[in-house]
């Protein structure tokens, strides 16, 4: 698994908040990140997904979201060969804040 190109666009929900996407494309790779919570690491290396997204439709300033919660990927990843291939699109709603904090998916 290769390592995903800078820049980043990290996918960042408050408690309750949601984001409706439709992925064109994906990339499983890894990520170097530099946590900031007590106790946390200098860096670390994580397994990612690069969701490409619409033109024009992207939440963030770039055509694609960097997702990177471990809980997300592991849910996500299996789904997305489909999602993209019959042009579905996918609700992702996060769960509490901090390191406890949870997705969930739902294929639209």
């Amino acid at each position: 698994m290769s390592m995903l190109p800078e820049p980043f666009e990290l996918l960042e929900l408050k408690d309750k908040e949601s984001v409706t996407v439709q992925p064109v494309n994906f990339k499983l790779g890894k990520m170097i990140i530099h946590p900031t919570f007590a106790g946390a690491p200098k860096e670390k290396e994580i397994t990612a997904i690069r969701i490409s997204l619409l033109v024009g439709i992207s939440p963030g300033k770039m055509p694609y979201l960097d997702l990177t919660a471990g809980t997300l990927v592991a849910q996500l990843a299996p789904l997305l060969p489909e999602v993209v291939s019959k042009k579905r699109s996918v609700k992702i709603s996060a769960v509490g804040s901090g390191p406890s904090k949870r997705y969930t998916v739902e294929v639209l």
